[in-house]
Parts: C-alpha cells; structure tokens; sequence
C-alpha cells in the first residue's frame, strides 16, 4: 500500500465565519450545520484562517464566563495559535502532528487557504479500516496456505497408497 495523503481522508467544505461574526452567529452555524467547530477568517471572501472555534471554546470561553454570546465576537474566544497542515502531507504526519501537539482538529491548507479539516477520528477510522482490510487479507492468506497443506497431504497420501497397494 501506497502512501495515504491528508486530501484522501479529510472533510472537505470547511465551514468558516468572519474574525468579526458574533459567537451568537458562529452557535448557529454550528447547531445548523451539526458541526463541532467553525474556523475563523478575516472575511468572508477570505479562506486564510486565523484560528478555529470549538464546542469546547464555548463551554470555557463564554459560558463558564458568563460572556453575552450576542455582543461577543468571534476573533475574541476563538483558539488563535492555530496548528495546520498542507493537504498534500501524509495521514502519519497528520497522526504525529495531532498527537504531539494534543489537538483533535487539523485545519488543511494549500495555497488558497483553507481546503479541508482532519480530525483524529478521521485518522482513528482510517487506521481501524486499514487493520481490518489487514486481517482479512492475512486471514484469506493463511485459509490458502491450509488449502495447499491439505491438498499436499491428499497427493502424499494418495502416492502412498499407490506404492503400497
């Protein structure tokens, strides 16, 4: 198996709000869209992101705060030392790079900006159907290797009987 590229396994169609949206108007876009985070760009003509804001920033950055999610803006409860990765790196980059820096979203970048996101469940579910297809193979792998010790012993057996009868 080749090597498996970031682009080949991450969400495509990034939803974004402006650094100067309301967290009110990130919340709907969230809970419209069933999504877990929103990244955060200058405008909205601009993919360039400038940070990421998650169910979890809500919870610690405005709830447990009492901040007015109406007249709070994006740009001030968003995770702005922002980790990301070219599309074109592989899943174990993506995999180290997740693991080390103890993140669970990846934003994908190319030239444009942001193309993508990956996630460690994306790379969890990848990993899970790489070892399964893994041991289907080896499992069809060894059912051949005792079709072929069976039929050995057939012709073994079947060449002694016709030496001895």
């Amino acid at each position: 198996m080749g090597e498996l590229f970031v682009k080949d396994f991450m969400t495509t169609g990034v939803v974004h709000v402006t650094a100067a949206d309301t967290v009110e108007r990130a919340i709907d876009v969230m809970t419209e869209r069933n999504i877990s985070c929103v990244v955060v760009t200058e405008s909205e003509e601009s993919s360039r992101p400038l940070g990421l804001i998650t169910e979890r920033d809500l919870l610690r950055r405005v709830l447990k705060k009492g901040l007015n999610p109406k007249k709070t803006l994006a740009k001030d409860i968003m995770t702005s030392s922002l980790v990301t990765i070219s599309e074109e790196a592989t899943l174990e980059e993506a995999m180290r790079t997740i693991e080390g820096m103890k993140i669970r979203r990846l934003p994908v970048i190319n030239a444009a900006g942001v193309v993508g996101l990956i996630t460690q469940t994306d790379i969890v579910k990848e990993t899970y159907n790489i070892h399964k297809s893994n041991m289907r193979l080896a499992f069809h792998q060894t059912i051949q290797s005792y079709v072929i010790i069976a039929l050995a012993v057939v012709f073994v057996a079947a060449f002694l009987i016709r030496m001895v009868g």
